[in-house]
């Protein structure tokens, strides 16, 4: 069997690279080094963009409305990635999770 492209690995980036690939009628063949599923998450968080792409493949993605990011949304200030952090400010997005999730919260007391 022959192919024209290779993708290595078979975790989220690769398998979307062969599924696009197959969209546009290029043959590939990915290459994983494990046997199996991996039990730890791949990603932590999902953008809008992904969804869309998702959609083009006639799948969706799994998106738990119960479920918070595990790690709190920062975005760090030091002078050098070896420094101590100076400050940290709550990055935009994480105050949008928690408006969606009070609101949420709203609609089921009803």
């Amino acid at each position: 069997m022959t192919s024209p492209v290779i993708v290595v690995g078979a975790g989220p980036v690769g398998l979307g690279a062969a599924l696009e690939l197959s969209r546009f009628g290029v043959r590939s063949v990915v290459l994983e080094q494990h046997q199996g599923a991996t039990r730890h998450p791949k990603t932590r968080i999902i953008s809008a963009r992904t969804v869309e792409i998702a959609r083009g493949w006639g799948t969706s993605v799994p998106v738990a409305a119960d479920r918070r990011p595990s790690v709190a949304l920062a975005i760090g200030v030091a002078v050098s990635l070896r420094d101590a952090m100076l400050t940290r400010l709550p990055a935009p997005a994480s105050r949008l999770i928690d408006r969606l999730a009070r609101s949420r919260d709203l609609a089921n007391d009803d």
